[in-house]
């Protein structure tokens, strides 16, 4: 079901908090008469608010190349992710998503081999030339290097959710809110 936010954080919150508020709710309401295709919206709805955040603090705080040695039970939830933002026509995410899956798979014995136990003695070598030719797979349009962006879809569905918020959320008293 819906997450119950308070009207108060719907209005104010900036884009990631409003996101991160649907995603990570646990207060939600209780309608028994929601239909089975309503839930299913509901729960993608939220699925997508929790994955895009999740992966993105995950990825912002250590690096595309430490997602995939330290965080790579997390990959099914970048694929779930890729999935999710189809439905927004977030297609730069979704190719640049798509490219790093294929890094990944071109590169899985170099990770496994990074990912070991016991810290292999040329890790910094390795790594950094991980490092090198993930982020030379295509500059950017800024000239940086290449990344995931996740701020730009955050902030989209962020516009999203303002526009339509009772597909994702209701208010802390149950209510849908009104236009």
């Amino acid at each position: 079901m819906r997450p119950k936010i308070k009207k108060e954080d719907f209005l104010n919150a900036d884009d990631k908090w409003l996101v991160q508020l649907i995603g990570q709710t646990t207060d939600v309401e209780i309608n028994p008469n929601i239909t089975n295709q309503k839930k299913d919206l509901y729960y993608k709805r939220i699925q997508l608010c929790n994955l895009i955040i999740q992966i993105e603090f995950t990825i912002e705080s250590y690096g595309q190349i430490n997602f995939f040695i330290n965080y790579s039970h997390e990959i099914p939830d970048l694929i779930e992710l890729k999935k999710l933002l189809s439905e927004f026509n977030e297609h730069d995410t979704i190719n640049a998503i798509d490219k790093t899956l294929l890094f990944y798979d071109n590169n899985k014995k170099e990770f496994d081999y990074l990912t070991n136990d016991v810290e292999p003695t040329d890790y910094d070598l390795r790594h950094g030339q991980l490092e090198k030719k993930y982020h030379d797979l295509e500059k950017t349009k800024d000239g940086g290097w290449f990344h995931i962006p996740l701020s730009e879809p955050i902030e989209n569905l962020a516009k999203y959710i303002r526009l339509n918020p009772n597909e994702f959320l209701v208010d802390e008293n149950g209510k849908e809110y009104s236009n």
